[in-house]
């Protein structure tokens, strides 16, 4: 391309001098495309070539983990965010227990008055229950405490409501 440019657009090169290639990024990256077009076979035949080199394989590991702790930070961020929404929308804002009144959010569930809920939460996975719950609003849901949906389970009343809180 015949223009300057700093030293940091052009490609590395460890047999130069001084570190770097002659051709800046652009036009390398132009240029190598053009270069995979034309040579399929052989660019396919290098690229297993360096895949199956040590440094590769290493860095497909390193990668791989790192993808692993990000995807898991991501769905973690991404579940919370649609657990809030959901009981924001069940429960108001901010969400409380229909039963106590309790609103730390960590202690709130849902509660799926005619029962059922354990069985459809195990169809999908944990993010893509509470975006379900959003996109298909429903009568039957309210948003309780553990303590309160336990004992609703379990004995079929709470016992805030046999004895109510004064």
């Amino acid at each position: 391309c015949h223009e300057d440019k700093p030293f940091s657009a052009f490609v590395s090169n460890r047999t130069k001098k001084d570190g770097r290639d002659s051709w800046c990024k652009a036009c390398h990256n132009i240029t190598r495309r053009e270069w995979r077009k034309a040579n399929v076979e052989k660019a396919r035949a290098d690229w297993r070539r360096w895949a199956s080199t040590p440094h590769a394989i290493e860095q497909r590991r390193i990668y791989a983990i790192e993808y692993g702790r990000r995807k898991a930070a991501n769905d973690k961020k991404r579940w919370y965010e649609s657990r809030m929404k959901a009981l924001q929308y069940y429960g108001g804002s901010p969400p409380q227990c229909a039963c106590c009144g309790e609103n730390q959010y960590e202690f709130l569930s849902i509660d799926h008055v005619n029962g059922g809920g354990g069985q459809e939460r195990k169809k999908l996975s944990r993010t893509r229950y509470w975006l379900r719950l959003l996109e298909n609003p429903r009568s039957d849901i309210r948003v309780l405490c553990h303590n309160c949906n336990q004992a609703m389970g379990f004995y079929g009343y709470c016992p805030h409501q046999k004895y109510p809180l004064n």
